[in-house]
């Protein structure tokens, strides 16, 4: 008897899209970090609260990652068989920042204390749960494409107070480095700030290597975005 693999295929998908959580992981103000790069709070998370509620009196550290992975959601559905959204950065991403940002911040003057506010330049789960070379990329180019772009603007023009230090910490990606996710972003961030990012650094989830938790030059020209 020959295998149905096209319906094993359609059954086997349809459970593996049902896990893939649709909740967006919102923005969030997570703590204060001193002029070492030391953000206050628990030691093995952050203490985590709605952007609103940053002070408006105290300039941020506003760190633009990509995309929520398997960390940023609870591991188990709730009641509603919902997996609820907990943060950015959450697992070992947030703890390379808590470990590693005094490194960072070594190598420029955070100018005194700063509110750190976590934000993805796409709020949902790209990578579908899985490696990230798998969807992650073109699921955040579709997004992207479909308003995610316009988004990821109107929240960071709503978050941005003048005298902010935005750092943009979104991964590369796997495409060309002439359009990649990281560009993406900046591209945006330069249409929305009518600037460059203060700053470009590696991906945090990185961080835990020496090389890779340093700033980096920003370039001076991007492609026009379409």
């Amino acid at each position: 008897m020959p295998v149905d693999f096209g319906t094993i295929m359609h059954a086997y998908f349809e459970t593996f899209l049902a896990a893939i959580p649709l909740e967006p992981c919102l923005d969030q103000w997570v703590g204060t970090v001193d002029r070492h790069g030391r953000v206050d709070g628990p030691q093995k998370d952050f203490d985590r609260k709605c952007i609103k509620e940053r002070p408006i009196d105290t300039p941020a550290l506003i760190l633009v990652l990509e995309s929520p992975h398997v960390h940023e959601y609870a591991r188990a559905p709730d009641r509603n068989g919902k997996r609820r959204a907990i943060g950015p950065a959450n697992g070992a991403t947030g703890t390379h920042i808590r470990d590693h940002l005094k490194h960072f911040a070594a190598r420029f003057s955070l100018g005194g204390d700063r509110s750190l506010i976590l934000m993805n330049a796409i709020q949902h789960q790209c990578s579908a749960g899985v490696t990230p070379v798998a969807h992650r990329d073109g699921l955040f180019r579709a997004c992207w494409a479909k308003g995610g772009d316009v988004d990821f603007q109107t929240r960071l023009e709503a978050a941005f107070i003048y005298g902010d230090i935005v750092v943009n910490a979104c991964t590369v990606g796997n495409g060309p480095r002439t359009d990649s996710l990281k560009v993406l972003v900046e591209q945006r961030i330069r249409v929305t700030l009518n600037r460059s990012s203060h700053f470009w650094t590696h991906h945090p989830s990185c961080w835990w290597q020496r090389n890779r938790r340093t700033p980096l030059p920003v370039p001076l020209q991007l492609p026009t975005p379409e």
